[in-house]
């Protein structure tokens, strides 16, 4: 109706700068999307993806899903913004298609479109500051949206991986987080799950962390579907291992493949199902790298090359003075690496690693 989108385009031009008003322009706009009446076509679309529910998934089961064209791009991700539903029975799938539209308009959807817009665009004033050129507001950045209806897997172990190592940026080592059941535990925290970095280039474990699994997440396999979560009440199951030495160098081989599939580091959700079944999930780019020239690069397996901004030392910013100790290192490390003999800083030469 008029004042929902009268609401819609206040929020996008910044109008609502309030955080109280901004919260409930959002919970106005999410509450008439569960009540708007629907069309032939998508209630005809949504009785057909009813039967299919039925007859046709595993368990009669669906993991209903948002999808937006921005929302896992390589510049901007909402990951974890959007709603998804899982273990949707076909009774219950009109609510979850809304929900998940509904929540489009969640509130951090439009303060993180905010803050990235603000890192983007400016232009000078006249007396040549910068300032940003839509003054607090938004563009439509999670554009066209979507739900997908997709068959659930119930899954015994699952997780997220890495196609380059997102806490160092290593290009060589894939990063593995895996718990029993359902990947939601791995992705929303409610666990510490086990850490696997694994090398591609030389097919050898990098490190290993078994994390503290206390719980897991299943599908409710009764009628009205749903999620469960399960105490693990055996001590020894909480602190083995979730993945085998077989399943991991499996799923390294698997996230290899759709890495090389994008020509981009990607991230994705993947689980083992009881039948020891490899499922790919999803995939999206890792936004998180720091990433270098290409000429800067060094080629897999190849030994890394340590570059140093002078910048570092020559324009380091800080409330206090350089202390001696501060004077000195800088002074060396600036010797080390334009090739200065210092015998102080002879480690930095000998490290394998550099």
């Amino acid at each position: 109706n008029s004042s929902s989108s009268n609401d819609y385009t206040r929020l996008l031009n910044g109008a609502i700068t309030e955080t109280k008003e901004l919260e409930e322009a959002c919970q106005k706009l999410k509450s008439q999307c569960m009540t708007l009446p629907l069309t032939t076509s998508q209630q005809t679309a949504l009785k057909e993806l009813s039967n299919i529910i039925s007859t046709q998934f595993a368990h009669s089961l669906a993991a209903v899903r948002s999808s937006a064209i921005e929302e896992d791009g390589t510049d901007m991700s909402y990951a974890g913004m959007f709603e998804t539903e899982l273990g949707v029975s076909s009774r219950n799938l009109e609510v979850a298609v809304r929900r998940c539209f509904a929540s489009k308009f969640d509130v951090r959807v439009f303060l993180y479109m905010r803050a990235s817009h603000d890192d983007g665009e400016t232009e000078e004033d006249g007396d040549g500051d910068q300032k940003n050129q839509n003054h607090g507001g938004t563009s439509d950045k999670a554009g066209g949206f979507a739900v997908v209806v997709m068959e659930m897997v119930d899954a015994i172990t699952a997780g997220v991986a890495f196609s380059a190592n997102p806490l160092n940026s290593d290009r060589d080592e894939c990063v593995v987080d895996s718990s029993y059941g359902l990947g939601v535990s791995v992705v929303d925290g409610s666990v510490t799950a086990d850490r696997y970095v694994y090398d591609k280039v030389t097919k050898k474990m990098v490190q290993q962390i078994v994390g503290s699994k206390t719980e897991e997440k299943r599908l409710c396999l009764v009628e009205g579907g749903g999620v469960q979560t399960i105490t693990i009440e055996d001590v020894a199951r909480q602190s083995a291992h979730s993945l085998s030495k077989e399943q991991l160098e499996e799923l390294v081989k698997l996230v290899g493949a759709v890495e090389h599939a994008y020509d981009i580091p990607i991230d994705v959700e993947w689980a083992y199902t009881e039948s020891n079944q490899l499922m790919l999930l999803q995939a999206r780019p890792i936004t998180t790298l720091f990433c270098l020239d290409d000429n800067m690069m060094t080629a897999a397996g190849e030994r890394r090359i340590l570059y140093y901004d002078f910048n570092i030392a020559s324009e380091a910013t800080t409330t206090t003075p350089f202390t001696h100790m501060d004077m000195t290192l800088y002074g060396r490390m600036t010797n080390v690496f334009m090739g200065i003999n210092d015998e102080d800083f002879s480690m930095f030469k000998k490290e394998p690693s550099l």
